[in-house]
């Protein structure tokens, strides 16, 4: 009896013949050929079925077994579907691979490099004044003078005072020292908003000051002691007073005793003083001193005259 040579071609992983292969009237009769492509694939399995149908005989009755035959078939029609079925979904993968685009690179904005801010530094302040200034080493004459800021000077503020209208500048005799400055006929330039508030230093213990003169003739009425012409008085009577003249309370009193004229007030503390001279005794010029004794000051020259 013969049978068929059935070409088989197999798809590794694809599809498996073993259940054709298991029957021993054709597992010996099987070739496996390697398909050099899926439409040659395709190709010699449509030639297969072709050649199966022409190589069968049309019954069943010389000799051949219905079940081979029937087997054979089943095979044949399996192994042609799932390779139409693969090549199918081979291209359909393809088509939907070909559809995705490619990602494309889109350049971002190019990064930028800050440009560094520049903070600018505040101003010095300064300070310039259109009369001449005391400096002192506080605020207010009970403090030492220490220096003295001029009209047409500049000196640089290093703080404002925590007393109304005072700063604490440059010492504009003293460079690298600090001194307090008036701010009454001060100009301030600069912003002074940034500057420390400085507190003053206690308030000194102050030195009493004195006030001498003389009480002598003017002979020639030029108003300068000691020419020629000129005379002492002694025994004149003068009454110094507190406060601004024309004064308060009597401080003290004395009287020019000395043969030569003069006289003195010693002792007396800081502040504002009227000087009278007696105005029962011959008529002197003039009536009265106003007086600001500062502390430890020496005034001199204080002088009343007589002119005959």
């Amino acid at each position: 009896m013969r049978y068929p040579t059935l070409i088989l071609l197999c798809v590794k992983q694809d599809m498996s013949v073993r259940g054709v292969c298991a029957n021993e009237h054709i597992r010996d009769k099987l070739e496996i050929v390697k398909t050099p492509s899926k439409y040659t694939l395709l190709a010699l399995i449509l030639v297969l079925i072709a050649l199966s149908a022409c190589t069968l005989p049309d019954g069943i009755g010389e000799g051949v077994d219905p079940m081979v035959v029937t087997q054979t078939y089943q095979v044949l029609d399996a192994i042609a579907e799932a390779t139409v079925q693969a090549i199918q979904s081979q291209e359909a993968q393809a088509t939907v691979q070909a559809s995705i685009p490619s990602p494309t690179f889109t350049p971002g904005p190019p990064t930028l490099t800050p440009t560094p801010t520049h903070t600018s530094t505040p101003t010095v302040p300064t300070i310039k004044v259109s009369l001449d200034t005391n400096c002192r080493s506080g605020p207010g004459k009970v403090y030492d003078m220490i220096g003295a800021l001029l009209v047409g000077e500049t000196t640089e503020i290093l703080a404002r005072g925590s007393v109304p209208n005072y700063w604490v500048v440059d010492n504009p005799d003293y460079p690298g020292h600090e001194c307090w400055l008036w701010g009454k006929y001060a100009t301030v330039s600069g912003d002074t908003r940034h500057l420390p508030i400085r507190s003053a230093a206690p308030t000194p213990t102050l030195a009493p000051g004195s006030i001498r003169g003389y009480v002598y003739i003017d002979g020639n009425h030029n108003g300068q002691r000691g020419d020629p012409v000129d005379g002492h008085i002694s025994g004149a009577n003068l009454f110094l007073k507190e406060g601004a003249c024309p004064g308060t309370t009597t401080f003290a009193s004395t009287s020019s005793s000395s043969v030569d004229g003069s006289y003195r007030f010693k002792n007396v503390p800081a502040g504002k003083y009227c000087l009278w001279r007696d105005l029962i005794q011959q008529t002197l010029d003039p009536d009265f001193h106003s007086i600001n004794l500062d502390p430890g000051e020496e005034l001199t020259e204080v002088n009343f005259r007589y002119l005959p």
